[in-house]
């Protein structure tokens, strides 16, 4: 899961996007006209675009991105072959404008130099090469659109509806067959999204990448190379954009003004702040200003604040730590794996964990210090922020040393793994799964062979045997163990796990796991209360 997870103060839920953009106003026609046939029609889309007055804001947004560019798209729009426009009035681009930028915010307001790269992938979304009348379009047709593949994406069109699957439309003197339509996106952020077609009562709606619903209000403008659509909504990839970065946004509030500090304190050449500014695809867990003087307590000290830990000789704590909170793509909370390993924008296998806990969401560190996410899914133009409340920290012991740190539960282990010579093998970098039995398991074992600590402890081939049946390669959280399958320890033995995550030796002796997920530097410890046995 590395970096899966890299839109802010602009959030809006599904059902107001819906509202915005799918509930028209009362301008809207419940069931789309058909564009009237003039004396002559428009020689090309691009024609139809300047002709229409409701269509000022497109053009001038198609203007705006051509300016300058190798790949103009109003020269598109005029040339040969058929294509289909799915052209949003200039209420749809100021509605637009307020979702991505703020209130009161209009249609020239998208038309900022920032923004410019945003607009044309915008634009080449609601663009289709292929001619897609209304007479072909059916309920359920989905245009699946991967972005991947360049500046003439491809798409294919599916259809739950039993007639005219095929999308196929007819017109007066051709027939066009709507599964070979393709968007001409240029983004390669995102590898695929559909765009699906809804016929509802005679309303015509478009869902686009976001989940946002544009409504065709004026259909089947025909011109000489193609089609177009009036919509009441500008369709969307599903990629954040637009709006504010997650930087700016940090800026204007208030209590993350210790977290903007920090990124500040611990950028090279200013290239941490660069990175969470530019386009991209985050996720930033963002720890509140108390969170930061919550940590230069426990790192610096009583009376100590967050700007104590801005210190030259801290430098490369705080820049680790800052990292440590980036993921690299955007996770937002229905997304989140709950129980399962994250592993952030830092190298090696830094990981930490999301648990739903008694309607809490609770993020466990590599240190397993506990965060609750206080506030989720604030949205920006490069990603999505979710704030916390304590600074999270990578591990900084590996499970010989965390074992070490438990102690006295561990003790007799402990003995054991020194005794064996396994030592260094536990702490090399894994990841490792271990099944630690307590002192309590060790006793009982004891007792169960007849023997005494010092016997066990200098039986080295023994040792080595039974210990290295409790562990496993790779990391395994408690949440991906797979039940009642058997699994291949470092020993060559299997063992099994069971619905009540009790564990089965080569024995047929059951051991509990009574704690999970200890996290550690070089992988995870699984608490068991009962030695397991291999083959002996």
């Amino acid at each position: 899961m590395r970096r899966i997870f890299l839109n802010w103060m602009a959030a809006l839920s599904a059902a107001s996007l819906l509202a915005a953009c799918g509930g028209g106003g009362s301008g809207d026609s419940a069931t789309p006209t058909t564009g009237a046939a003039p004396t002559q029609a428009p020689t090309s889309i691009a024609q139809a675009v300047t002709d229409q007055a409701d269509l000022s804001a497109l053009k001038a947004a198609i203007l705006f991105v051509d300016e300058g560019s190798d790949d103009k798209l109003m020269p598109q729009m005029a040339a040969a072959g058929d294509k289909t426009l799915f052209a949003p009035n200039n209420a749809a681009f100021d509605k637009l404008a307020e979702e991505m930028i703020g209130p009161g915010s209009k249609a020239a307001d998208l038309l900022k130099p920032e923004y410019k790269d945003d607009v044309r992938d915008i634009l080449k979304t609601n663009m289709m090469v292929g001619r897609m009348l209304q007479s072909g379009m059916t309920n359920g047709a989905s245009v699946l659109v991967n972005l991947d593949s360049g500046s003439a994406s491809s798409a294919s069109v599916s259809s739950s509806s039993s007639s005219s699957s095929s999308g196929t439309a007819t017109t007066g003197t051709s027939t066009t067959t709507v599964a070979s339509t393709s968007t001409v996106s240029g983004s390669t952020t995102t590898s695929s999204f559909s765009i699906t077609i809804t016929i509802a009562n005679g309303v015509i709606t478009i869902t686009d990448g976001q989940g946002r619903v544009a409504r065709i209000t004026l259909a089947d403008i025909l011109t000489g190379n193609g089609v177009l659509h009036i919509t009441n909504c500008v369709l969307m990839p599903p990629k954040p954009m637009l709006g504010k970065s997650i930087v700016d946004v940090a800026k204007k509030t208030a209590s993350l003004s210790s977290l903007v500090k920090a990124l500040d304190f611990a950028s090279n050449n200013n290239d941490l702040v660069r990175l969470l500014s530019k386009r991209g695809t985050y996720t930033v867990f963002a720890p509140d200003n108390a969170a930061f003087d919550a940590l230069a307590v426990e790192l610096l000290g009583a009376g100590k604040t967050a700007n104590d830990l801005l210190v030259p000789a801290n430098k490369a704590l705080v820049r680790g730590v800052l990292q440590y909170h980036v993921l690299g793509s955007v996770v937002l909370k229905a997304g989140i794996p709950l129980g399962k390993p994250i592993d952030p924008v830092l190298e090696g296998h830094d990981i930490f964990k999301i648990d739903a806990v008694g309607g809490k969401v609770i993020i466990t560190d590599g240190r397993n210090r506990e965060s609750q996410i206080i506030a989720t899914d604030i949205k920006a133009k490069n990603g999505v922020v979710h704030v916390i409340n304590k600074v999270i920290l990578p591990a900084d012991k590996n499970i010989v040393q965390t074992a070490i740190a438990l102690a006295p539960e561990f003790s007799i282990l402990v003995k054991a793994v020194v005794a064996a010579g396994l030592t260094e093998t536990l702490s090399g970098p894994g990841p490792f799964t271990v099944f630690a039995p307590t002192d309590a398991a060790f006793a009982s074992l004891i007792a169960e062979l007849k023997t005494t600590p010092e016997a066990l402890l200098a039986n080295k081939p023994l040792l080595t045997k039974v210990l290295t049946y409790h562990v496993v390669h790779g990391l395994v959280l408690k949440a991906d163990v797979p039940v009642g399958v058997a699994v291949k320890t470092v020993q060559g033995d299997t063992l099994t796990v069971d619905a009540e995550f009790k564990i089965t030796d080569q024995a047929g002796r059951k051991s509990g796991i009574v704690k999970t997920d200890v996290l550690t530097k070089n992988g995870v410890i699984h608490v068991i209360d009962k030695v397991i046995l291999p083959k002996l």
